[in-house]
């Protein structure tokens, strides 16, 4: 285990060495161990069983051929496996009682079927300029061969005339290797395939591409097999952007209806709401120049953005509105509402940034969790005052109209006045 954000590939170079290095201290025999680093990103996104009335060894094969490569192909797969596969291997079976007789260690019919297996240089041929290398391999094709591999003359056997071969000591067959992963489906023999993606794929578009490679080699494979999807992490992915979308759209519309039924305008309400999307749209813009993605973290900062991104722009209409009422031309009261207003929401906007963007400077694996958040509410939020500041006042000019804005005196006090009056003056006193 190593500290968060360190090059794994320098590392994984580093262990590999030491393995190496302690490769050449071990037995012959020892198989050098596989070093890879852990990623979680190389989990199965797809799980897919197959069932089929046909034989575990032609249905591996079928698999093998016109499954396997066409899920291999798809854009953004890593690899695809499979389990549940009852594997075909040569066995070869010592008979003790033989060996004893014939004088026969272990260890000589190792070295006798080592160098039954091997490939080696012969020299070369030269035809004119061009040299050909010649090889001589030496391997066994079949059992019968691997039964007449004669061993190395044992003094038991010294007297007779008759070489000891590797069938007189032992029994060979090909067998079906044991199993390491059972697979069932609905209580059935089945055969698993676990699709993975690259650390640059794309669940969702993997899934995708999967299901619609199913469907269509279903189609050209015979009925009796069968491709079931198990598991389709894209599933639980779509479901929650889904929902958290649903949520962000509720609060939306809800903030919209606050808006009305504090402002009693629907031209009001619909200036205000404007600054909704495009906020967001704002946001959006700098993530994607930052290479982020819409996730959980980065939606969850836009729906909780949702509920702020309205108070600028709420301001800068409820002033412009209060300097139309009491006379002024409309791109005069827009001016003059948005610049007196300017400073204060500047500053209120900048003290909620500076809540959550230091959230963005965490280090460690907490950073890959709240930095994605904090950025999002931050450019939220920044984008609202931009809208506030220069969307907002020229809307005005085109929605808002001095006949449905009415007159009223500047010292005249609305309701809602009349009731926060005293309580100012009590706080004050």
């Amino acid at each position: 285990e190593y500290e968060f954000g360190t090059d794994m590939e320098a590392k994984e170079s580093e262990v590999q060495q030491a393995v190496g290095s302690v490769q050449q201290m071990l037995p012959t025999t020892a198989q050098a161990p596989d070093v890879a680093a852990l990623n979680i990103g190389a989990l199965p996104v797809v799980q897919l069983a197959v069932s089929s009335e046909l034989p575990s060894e032609e249905l591996a094969g079928v698999l093998a051929t016109r499954v396997v490569p066409r899920l291999q192909a798809i854009d953004g797969v890593q690899a695809v496996t499979l389990s549940g596969v009852q594997e075909m291997q040569l066995q070869i079976q010592l008979k003790p009682e033989r060996i004893a007789a014939l004088g026969v260690s272990p260890e000589q019919i190792v070295e006798a079927l080592t160098q039954a297996n091997v490939t080696t240089g012969a020299g070369s041929v030269t035809a004119g300029s061009i040299v050909y290398p010649v090889t001589v391999s030496a391997k066994a094709q079949t059992v019968r061969e691997l039964e007449r591999l004669v061993l190395p003359s044992a003094p038991a056997a010294a007297a007779t005339t008759k070489p000891v071969r590797l069938g007189d000591v032992a029994t060979i067959k090909i067998a079906p290797a044991p199993l390491t992963a059972i697979t069932r489906t609905n209580g059935q023999p089945s055969v698993g395939i676990s699709v993975s993606k690259s650390g640059s794929g794309n669940t969702v578009d993997i899934a995708a591409d999967v299901a619609a490679e199913i469907e269509s080699m279903t189609a050209d494979l015979s009925d009796e097999v069968q491709i079931t999807t198990v598991i389709d992490q894209s599933i639980f992915i779509k479901d929650s952007i889904s929902s958290l979308l649903q949520k962000g759209l509720f609060g939306a519309f809800f903030a919209v209806l606050v808006i009305w039924a504090f402002l009693l305008s629907w031209r009001s309400t619909v200036i205000a709401g404007l600054s909704i999307p495009l906020s967001i749209v704002g946001a959006l813009i700098v993530l994607w120049s930052r290479g982020e993605s819409l996730n959980m973290l980065t939606l969850g900062g836009l729906t909780i953005a949702v509920g702020r991104v309205v108070d600028d722009s709420i301001v800068v209409i409820e002033n412009t509105y209060r300097h139309l009422q009491e006379g002024e031309s409309i791109y005069r009261a827009a001016y003059t509402g948005t610049r007196e207003v300017a400073g204060a929401i500047t500053a209120s906007t900048l003290t909620t940034v500076a809540v959550f963007l230091p959230l963005g400077f965490i280090h460690g694996l907490a950073s890959e969790f709240f930095r994605p958040f904090a950025l999002t509410v931050s450019f939220a939020l920044l984008s609202s005052l931009v809208v506030a500041l220069t969307v907002v006042p020229v809307v005005s000019t085109w929605v808002l109209t001095k006949r449905k804005a009415g007159h009223r005196e500047a010292a005249e006090l609305t309701r809602l006045q009349n009731a926060y009056l005293p309580v100012l003056k009590w706080t004050l006193g």
